[in-house]
């Protein structure tokens, strides 16, 4: 029986169109104009010690093959 009420309930709930819109109101007062705040321009100085010259690497890099990019892998 309380199985009817709710299948009911929710069959007039289905049934029931809903034009449900919240009106959007304006503030009633103004929005605030701050001016924007003025930073100094930073002077970044000069690094203390040289940028790093990595090494070159231990093996070469594999070479790019546009036509065939698995010929390396072999079947037996």
């Amino acid at each position: 029986m309380k199985l009817f009420f709710v299948a009911a309930f929710l069959a007039v709930a289905a049934a029931v169109p809903s034009n449900y819109k919240p009106e959007y109101k304006a503030p009633s007062y103004p929005a605030p104009s701050y001016p924007a705040p003025k930073y100094p321009t930073p002077s970044y100085p000069s690094p203390a010690y040289p940028a790093p010259a990595y090494p070159a690497p231990a093996y070469p890099a594999p070479a790019y093959n546009k036509d065939n990019k698995y010929d390396d892998i072999t079947i037996t």
